[in-house]
């Protein structure tokens, strides 16, 4: 077997071998861990949800999770390695109302809603202080589709049943908008997480449809991003005809996106290169002017 480097790829992936190594999927690591404080709401959240998961089959509606618990039984060596805050519960929009009610017959407590450039696409509930968040939509005006419902898949996720999770095409698709979009990948852990996924299915992606799901979710910027970054601080390797960043971004998130810069560029003042770079991620100019326009008014 190749032999790993320090971020979990190894030396033979332009052949597409990859494995894991134990040394960089550690909680010791900066990539992985999150603390005590995460492993104790990790345990709680592995009793929460196999009764979500039973109360949402007794009423026959489907729902998805991703990123933490799905991520962690899926695509980690051991699942106490990837640590999570919260849960993030996905229902088709025609189900949403439905599925409030059953985070309340269960205990949560529902905090007041927030709006995100006018669209009200996740709520919060808290069971005893942890949060769970339900969405109606993957990103802000980017709702689930028929497309992602078509191509999902059975969890690995132990007690739980029901719940589906996306393809491994759209989860990657949607981890590189969250990580874009919503952090900037501000907390590496995003990136590792597409470093994990990579490492179990990257000889099973068909690359064609991730992009003409990236296309359809208004993403390519955000995933060609994130594949330089992946190049750049896992070693992977990707067919050039998958990067869709233009120029400007090619040229230049090495540098301004970079490990060392990412955990500390959202505290800087001024935040200009952290606000721009969240506005050129965008694949729209409408979309640019919108989101500039939201945090000028804030």
């Amino acid at each position: 077997m190749a032999e790993t480097n320090m971020y979990g790829s190894t030396d033979g992936n332009k052949q597409g071998q990859y494995s894991f190594d134990d040394k960089a999927t550690t909680l010791g690591t900066p990539f992985a861990s999150r603390g005590k404080q995460s492993a104790i709401l990790t345990l709680y959240f592995q009793t929460l949800l196999p009764q979500i998961d039973h109360e949402f089959k007794n009423k026959q509606i489907p729902f998805w999770v991703i990123k933490g618990p799905a991520m962690a039984n899926r695509y980690y060596p051991k699942p106490s390695q990837r640590t999570y805050t919260d849960i993030d519960l996905f229902v088709e929009n025609h189900q949403w109302e439905k599925s409030l009610q059953i985070l309340r017959e269960l205990g949560g407590q529902c905090l007041e809603p927030k709006k995100w450039m006018g669209n009200l696409f996740r709520s919060t509930f808290l069971f005893d202080g942890f949060p769970v968040e339900i969405h109606r939509s993957l990103l802000v005006d980017r709702p689930i589709d028929s497309q992602l419902i078509k191509n999902s898949r059975s969890t690995k996720i132990p007690g739980v049943s029901w719940a589906k999770e996306p393809s491994a095409e759209d989860l990657f698709v949607y981890l590189c908008g969250h990580g874009a979009f919503q952090h900037l990948f501000d907390e590496i852990h995003w990136l590792y997480d597409l470093n994990c996924l990579l490492l179990t299915e990257a000889n099973k992606i068909d690359w064609n449809y991730l992009l003409m799901r990236g296309q359809d979710m208004g993403l390519s910027r955000a995933i060609g991003v994130s594949l330089i970054l992946l190049e750049t601080h896992y070693g992977h390797c990707f067919p050039q005809v998958v990067n869709k960043a233009p120029w400007y971004l090619r040229m230049t998130c090495r540098r301004f996106l970079s490990p060392e810069r990412i955990r500390k560029q959202a505290h800087l003042r001024p935040r200009f290169l952290y606000l721009l770079y969240k506005a050129l991620l965008r694949d729209s100019f409408r979309e640019v002017v919108r989101y500039s326009w939201s945090r000028l008014k804030k």
